[in-house]
């Protein structure tokens, strides 16, 4: 499970490609909102996160696009 350093971590890393916040959750989960972005943008973060969720070796995770689970993208 990522500590708070690395959730915080993902939020700076995508910084650069949408406005994000950072909301605690229970149990160490937290959860990361997305302002509005284009197709691409939404693309670009996916990968992002996808990325991070390997270097951070986790076994699951959940990903939600207007409360809607989507599947992250394999590099």
């Amino acid at each position: 499970m990522p500590t708070s350093a690395a959730a915080t971590q993902l939020v700076h890393d995508l910084m650069p490609y949408a406005q994000t916040d950072l909301i605690p959750l229970e149990d160490e989960k937290w959860e990361v909102r997305i302002e509005e972005s284009s197709e691409d943008e939404l693309d670009v973060v996916l990968h992002a996160v996808a990325r991070w969720a390997t270097d951070q070796r986790l076994d699951e995770t959940q990903v939600l696009v207007d409360g809607e689970h989507v599947e992250l993208p394999a590099d």
